[in-house]
């Protein structure tokens, strides 16, 4: 099967997108100082694979796309005559040019100033994948009154974390109702946590996402509203039960008085 040789053309302001050549081999780019475009490269065999790398070339906002006629000269897609030269800039790997680094205060994924991974309000970029929110933050006051009513078969489908300021982070599906608790709540992508009704750009896979956190099996990376994230360890969730909540809810009670009774007797 013959190989193409194709190029893209970006401007400067969506190079970011390459991002999305990530998983090919092979791919270079060509960053020149002071140019208003960065330039992409690779081969595909021709047939089913550059169909769907073609897809992939067309996602990218602002792309040219070229074919390598040799010797320098491209030619734009579905066109014949030469419109464009390669550049004799220096080329890099794709990888070399994409230095991900993800600081653990802040939800941006930079990649030496030029590639970003940002979320924002919008479909979910998964075709076909359940956006049933499995995920909920609220008080251990509101957990715990809706645990004290709630259906046995109801509280044997969730699990629940709580922290030191009685924040209680609520795992499983159904979740309680936007009625009985008013919260907010997450779809689950993998061990990826995003707002509902969030999606993130450009739209790389799920794995990329979770290769980018550096997340582990036993993680969940929560992504914040506030454009922040915080990972979770799977291993602090605890099963429901009535028992459970009311012994947690317990548990911060008879601090507060222990607390209360060590300040009257210093006085």
């Amino acid at each position: 099967m013959s190989a193409i040789q194709w190029v893209i053309r970006v401007e400067r302001g969506f190079a970011e997108q390459l991002i999305l050549l990530k998983n090919r081999s092979g791919v270079q780019v060509c960053d020149a100082a002071g140019s208003s475009y960065v330039w992409a490269k690779g081969t595909v065999d021709a047939g089913d694979a550059f169909a769907k790398l073609d897809t992939v070339l067309r996602s990218i906002t602002s792309a040219i796309r070229y074919r390598d006629h040799g010797d320098g000269d491209l030619v734009r897609f579905e066109e014949r005559l030469v419109s464009a030269q390669l550049p004799q800039e220096s080329w890099q790997a794709l990888g070399d040019w994409i230095s991900i680094e993800l600081p653990g205060t802040t939800l941006v994924g930079r990649t030496s100033g030029v590639a970003q991974v940002r979320f924002q309000r919008g479909p979910s970029p998964i075709t076909g994948h359940d956006l049933e929110p499995s995920l909920l933050r609220c008080s251990l006051a509101q957990f715990e009154s809706w645990a004290a009513t709630a259906p046995q078969v109801r509280l044997e489908c969730l699990t629940f974390a709580c922290n030191a300021d009685q924040e209680v982070l609520v795992r499983g599906y159904p979740l309680p109702s936007m009625r009985a608790i008013r919260a907010r709540r997450w779809v689950e992508y993998e061990n990826l946590a995003v707002p509902i009704g969030w999606s993130w750009s450009p739209a790389v896979s799920v794995r990329t996402l979770i290769e980018l956190f550096q997340a582990s099996d036993n993680e969940i990376i929560l992504v914040e509203e506030n454009n922040r994230w915080r990972r979770l360890d799977r291993q602090v969730f605890v099963k429901a039960s009535r028992i459970a909540v009311r012994m947690t809810a317990g548990s911060f009670l008879a601090s507060a008085t222990n607390r209360s009774s060590g300040r009257g007797d210093a006085r």
